[in-house]
């Protein structure tokens, strides 16, 4: 479990560092505090090899402070890091604000990331490996002609049916004149020397993508993708339907839950800033289950001392 939001609103505060549980969530212990006053935003661990795992870190903020000086004062450098003993060393292999890694379900050695500056930054773009980022490759899609100062948040989604497909999510620099997505693209030779991208349908889904962007693929479909933002939407192929017509707005997090022991049916489970939902239809409909009923949560925003 990696703690801080990597969200980049002035109250997504950045964590202590990286935790660990060997009974199943029960109990957990802090494993590595070099990421503290940082955020993560992806863990990929190796399904063959639990010693072997990529972090992706991102800013997060340090509570109620002066404008422009909201990092923490010691926060580490961002990016994606590897690890080869279970987390307790990283060696860092891309700098910059890591917001999204995924990885091919059936090599894990091969994967993309994408660096993501909300306000664009020179390193900005999709990258990938073949050799667990012992080797990083810059991906030049479509995207690239517009420059790396002109790209934002990215989000990236790789389908398990066939992992030739990767999706690609990019967003405008957060205030940009030109609007809030960029563009989302599908690539089914990601692996080629040069994957060839086809762009999706346009689609608005909320003004705040630098807060909230993230893809998914169906886990049986790699014909379908689901992309929150303000909402959750889902692209059939050929158009785009919302699902989250009764739900709070502003979606973080989708994660896909099989139904018992039936791997060919699944719900997902959809985190956001009114809670967690999971969905009563598969594929997801816009019919969901509220399961906040037992989760005791509460964030402090600010405090006082009297003089």
């Amino acid at each position: 479990a990696g703690t801080g939001e990597a969200n980049f609103s002035s109250d997504s505060y950045a964590g202590q560092g990286l935790m660990i549980s060997r009974d199943s969530g029960n109990t957990w212990q802090m494993l590595n505090t070099n990421f503290a006053e940082t955020s993560f935003s992806s863990i990929r661990v190796d399904p063959n090899n639990t010693n072997r795992l990529m972090v992706a870190t991102t800013r997060g903020v340090a509570g109620k402070v002066a404008h422009g000086t909201n990092i923490p004062p010691l926060a580490p450098l961002r990016g994606v890091f590897v690890s080869t003993n279970g987390g307790t060393n990283f060696t860092r292999v891309l700098t910059g604000e890591a917001t999204d890694l995924k990885t091919d379900p059936y090599n894990f050695q091969q994967q993309y990331a994408g660096l993501g500056e909300i306000y664009g930054s020179p390193v900005n773009g999709v990258y990938r490996t073949f050799d667990g980022w012992t080797t990083p490759q810059l991906i030049n899609g479509p995207w690239a002609s517009a420059g790396p100062a002109n790209l934002g948040r990215i989000a990236l989604a790789i389908s398990s049916p066939s992992s030739d497909t990767v999706y690609v999510g990019i967003a405008y620099p957060r205030g940009s004149p030109n609007g809030n997505l960029f563009g989302i693209w599908r690539s089914d030779n990601a692996w080629a020397s040069t994957p060839t991208w086809t762009a999706l349908p346009f689609v608005d889904n909320g003004p705040y993508l630098w807060y909230s962007f993230a893809l998914s693929e169906d886990p049986n479909d790699a014909n379908m993708l689901y992309y929150a933002g303000e909402n959750v939407m889902r692209y059939n192929g050929s158009f785009w339907i919302s699902l989250t017509d009764n739900i709070h707005a502003d979606q973080h997090a989708m994660a896909w839950v099989p139904n018992g022991f039936d791997f060919t049916s699944y719900r997902m489970l959809l985190g956001n800033d009114g809670g967690v939902w999971l969905s009563a239809a598969y594929p997801v409909t816009s019919s969901w289950n509220d399961v906040n009923a037992n989760l005791a949560l509460a964030q402090i925003y600010k405090g006082a001392v009297s003089p």
